[in-house]
């Protein structure tokens, strides 16, 4: 077993909310499948918070939830984003399950949870074009049954 000592200089508590943080990151030929809940914060005191980045060729199928936006947004900031899907040059993103913007956190896709007032701008699905090479599209899929809702 081992024994857990703090560092004596480290000051506590610890704001590990700060910066950017993102769930999932995906590069190359990466592919991701969510069948389950995605919640990511309110940014807080982070810059972004993001519930996935999907780089390169890469594709990501969400069956489940995404929930961006799950706390509670008390002091918007400009510059400041909750982000839901970042896709970028080449990849795709094809959502079969639900994207919502402002709800509580679920912990199972059964999980009946309220809306939530954000004030911090936030986006679902961002696509971003490769601008060395223009035929590198980044995609985005909502098939039937996929939902964007905005709480």
């Amino acid at each position: 077993m081992l024994d857990f000592k703090p560092i004596p200089s480290a000051t506590l508590p610890l704001n590990v909310a700060s910066g950017s943080h993102t769930t999932i990151l995906a590069n190359g030929t990466s592919s991701v499948t969510n069948n389950g809940v995605i919640n990511t914060a309110s940014r807080g005191t982070s810059v972004y918070t993001r519930a996935a980045i999907i780089d390169g060729n890469s594709t990501l199928v969400n069956n489940g939830a995404i929930n961006i936006a799950a706390t509670v947004d008390t002091s918007p900031a400009a510059g400041y984003l909750n982000e839901g899907v970042s896709v970028q040059k080449g990849s795709t993103f094809e959502n079969n399950g639900t994207v919502y913007i402002g709800r509580q956190a679920q912990r199972s896709l059964t999980d009946v949870v309220t809306d939530l007032a954000i004030k911090t701008e936030s986006y679902a699905v961002k696509l971003i074009q490769d601008t060395v090479n223009l035929s590198n599209i980044a995609t985005f899929i909502n098939n039937v049954g996929g939902k964007i809702v905005i709480g």
